[in-house]
């Protein structure tokens, strides 16, 4: 996962489309592979977040640029 990558909510679908968690030998999954995957989630998410801020941020100022202007 590229950190400077813009990355969208359908980056969170594809990632939970490939999702797969590492088998323990005797059931369940490995919990350390979970919490590995549920940060990685995590840091997906925020980049999302962030990504949305910066198109919202930028809205704004060209709004405020146009009404000021205007």
């Amino acid at each position: 996962m590229e950190d400077h990558e813009r990355k969208t909510m359908k980056d969170v679908s594809d990632y939970f489309r490939r999702l797969q968690f590492r088998k323990r030998l005797i059931g369940g999954v490995d919990e350390m592979d979970v919490l590995n995957k549920l940060e990685n989630l995590q840091r997906l998410y925020e980049m999302v977040y962030e990504t949305q801020k910066a198109w919202y941020e930028g809205r704004l100022k060209e709004r405020h640029r146009h009404e000021d202007s205007g």
